[in-house]
């Protein structure tokens, strides 16, 4: 062929030829054509030979996400899993906050009084206070030689510690109480009436005696006013009940033989109810040191120390709680003070 012919057909063909080339790519870029992919020849099936024998390629299989869903609800589960636990927790702690609560001892009284005097009860329901219940007792008389002349030699220097005390007017007499039930010297002083063949009088207590619960052992005197009369040192069996002492006189406080400021010791006398208690101030009411009972005597702990002067102030409980405070009580032995009112 000439070639100028040749020449002709090849700028012929090459529009077709470059219709066909790869797009320009900027530079260093790397062009990528879509593959042609041609199925590789297989061999033939050696004559006999299983067809499924050939291997053949796992389809691809992408690695599948775990369920987002489910994650999400496991999630949650957990959440109100740790808001139940928590409401637990709140609830059992109410729960204990109101157990202690419910543990919490009742209130009781205090082993002291207020520093304010409790109001006096009034008369009229005061009148067998603080026990008017009748007991029923047997009835004895003792003391002989002196303790017939004389009711005060009978009675006075007895477990009581009553000395130089003469009975309040509107008390008929003197007796000792069993020990069963003297409740060591918390009686003393306190007043019993005596009902014997429909007659009824007032005694006070004094001391105490042996024998039987409700027992008691009179001066002579005294026994021959609540027997009517009878020449007989017992035998009879009397109804008595504790009341408030007829005595219209302020109490009184009288320091025990020996008594000062180092040692302070006290009996209270002329009381109108049995006596519960005793305390003592050094600082005119600022505090108050309680006193131990030994019978009748009422004796400040030396451990409290002693008292800065020879005065001080004293209050006295009743067993029916009504207070009286006697001021610049004299710590002296021996010495009375007397108060202003009575419980």
């Amino acid at each position: 062929m000439h070639f100028s012919k040749i020449t002709s057909v090849a700028l012929a063909l090459a529009p077709l030829t470059m219709a066909s080339s790869c797009k320009a790519h900027k530079h260093n870029e790397v062009a990528h054509a879509d593959p042609v992919t041609t199925p590789a020849p297989q061999p033939e099936p050696a004559p006999g030979a299983d067809s499924d024998a050939v291997p053949k390629q796992a389809p691809y299989s992408p690695v599948k996400k775990p369920d987002q869903k489910k994650d999400d609800q496991k999630k949650d589960d957990q959440k109100d899993d740790q808001k139940k636990d928590d409401k637990k927790d709140d609830q059992k702690k109410d729960d204990q906050k109101d157990d202690k609560k419910d543990d919490k001892p009742a209130d009781k009284p205090a082993d002291k009084p207020a520093d304010k005097p409790a109001d006096k009860p009034a008369a009229d329901a005061a009148k067998t206070q603080p026990d008017g219940q009748w007991r029923t007792g047997p009835g004895t008389r003792y003391g002989e030689g002196p303790c017939l002349q004389t009711e005060a030699k009978c009675w006075q220097g007895g477990t009581c510690s009553f000395t130089d005390y003469n009975l309040p007017a509107g008390v008929d007499g003197t007796t000792c109480l069993s020990e069963l039930i003297f409740n060591k010297g918390q009686h003393c002083g306190g007043c019993i009436e005596v009902n014997y063949g429909g007659k009824k009088h007032i005694l006070m207590v004094t001391n105490q005696t042996d024998g039987v619960p409700n027992h008691l052992d009179m001066t002579p005197q005294t026994w021959a006013k609540v027997s009517l009369g009878s020449q007989w040192g017992g035998g009879i069996n009397v109804d008595w009940r504790f009341i408030r002492c007829p005595i219209t006189s302020p109490l009184r406080i009288k320091m025990h033989t020996g008594a000062s400021r180092y040692w302070f010791s006290a009996v209270v006398e002329n009381a109108t109810v049995r006596i519960e208690s005793l305390e003592v101030s050094g600082d005119q009411g600022a505090t108050w040191h309680q006193t131990k009972r030994d019978v009748n005597m009422f004796i400040l702990d030396p451990k409290s120390g002693p008292l800065p002067t020879d005065k001080a102030w004293v209050r006295v409980i009743g067993v029916d709680r009504s207070v009286v405070i006697v001021k610049d009580v004299d710590v002296v032995s021996n010495k009375v003070t007397v108060a202003s009112v009575n419980l």
